[in-house]
């Protein structure tokens, strides 16, 4: 198999070989558009793509490139063959100094633990339900009070003003606000205003809201990103003090905007975890992995991850799909 970089003439055959859903087809030039992503063709023909997102990394020390490895596919007739490995092998000698995979299926978790990659398992899935549907969720609604009761902390009297928005503030005041709390992140994607304009403002038929927090001298303290349709809430990004009060105070914003909403979320920052507890929210059995390899063997990229929706392609996938549902009429059966 011959192994290299993507171009947009492999866009058509690609789409058919993954059976990508008419969602996927819709976003595939804006997620892929820098082509970065590796196809491996037999006789000119692509048999296994490996789509790649470029983005910046910190580590509280140093800003390095990286790369998100999402839609990892191998034809069916060639699979047990190695043709995985030597994709994969390829993106590691092609990919700047960090690489890293969020929402990993089994076949792609044995290739990449086999191939020497790091795996996490900080990221909790985290919910609130604001009445019981069906019987078990009882028990849920019991182990959201106990939550509340036990990890309750009393509030800071602090004024903020807090709003909702469907446009990302200035990109002055958002690199500000990440120069400001960066440090407090561990590692995590750059979360720069490049960053989350590319992301969420500028994501197809854009359906991303935010809540934003500022201080009584309208400094921004605080943007949380985040989606919702007729049944549920996603809390898909954070930017913002790691404090207790700032994030229980956007929080609580919206939970009374969506009182009668399920709201969901995934989170691997034991503060932000905390305060989402005492909020009457609790953890469910979903896991969800999480695997990176530093290509300079450094540890400083392994521990201590800022990982939420938003870092993962499922969710690019989820919202894409709602969106195609919401404009056409059709579920994507995908």
């Amino acid at each position: 198999m011959n192994v290299g970089r993507y171009s947009k003439h492999y866009k058509k055959q690609l789409v058919k070989l993954l059976n990508s859903s008419p969602a996927k087809v819709h976003i595939w030039d804006w997620q892929f558009q820098e082509n970065e992503s590796i196809v491996g063709t037999i006789n000119n023909e692509p048999m296994a793509f490996n789509g790649i997102m470029p983005i910046k990394v910190w580590n509280s020390e140093e800003t390095v490139d990286g790369f998100w490895s999402c839609d990892f596919f191998v034809s069916s007739d060639y699979r047990g063959q190695g043709f995985g490995k030597q994709l994969k092998q390829h993106l590691i000698e092609k990919s700047p100094s960090i690489v890293m995979s969020l929402g990993i299926s089994d076949t792609a978790l044995n290739v990449l633990t086999q191939m020497g990659w790091k795996t996490n398992t900080s990221v909790k899935s985290i919910r609130h339900l604001p009445k019981p549907r069906r019987f078990k969720d009882l028990l849920a609604m019991f182990v959201q009070t106990s939550n509340r009761l036990i990890h309750y902390k009393t509030p800071r009297r602090i004024h903020t003003d807090i709003s909702l928005d469907s446009r990302l503030p200035n990109s002055y005041d958002v690199n500000s606000l990440w120069e400001t709390c960066k440090h407090q992140y561990g590692s995590c994607v750059v979360r720069d205003h490049n960053y989350l304009s590319r992301r969420y403002s500028n994501f197809p038929n854009c359906n991303y809201e935010y809540i934003i927090c500022r201080n009584k001298i309208n400094e921004l303290q605080g943007i949380l990103v985040f989606r919702h349709d007729n049944v549920s809430v996603t809390l898909i990004d954070y930017l913002g003090l790691i404090e207790n009060h700032i994030f229980k105070k956007i929080v609580k914003t919206l939970k009374r905007n969506f009182s009668h909403s399920i709201i969901k979320t995934r989170c691997s920052n034991e503060v932000l975890l905390s305060s989402l507890l005492s909020e009457g929210f609790y953890i469910t059995r979903t896991q969800t992995r999480f695997a990176i390899l530093d290509k300079r063997n450094s540890n400083s990229y392994l521990k201590n991850w800022f990982l939420m929706p938003g870092d993962s392609d499922g969710d690019i996938l989820e919202n894409a799909e709602t969106i195609y549902a919401t404009s056409t009429g059709v579920k994507d059966e995908q």
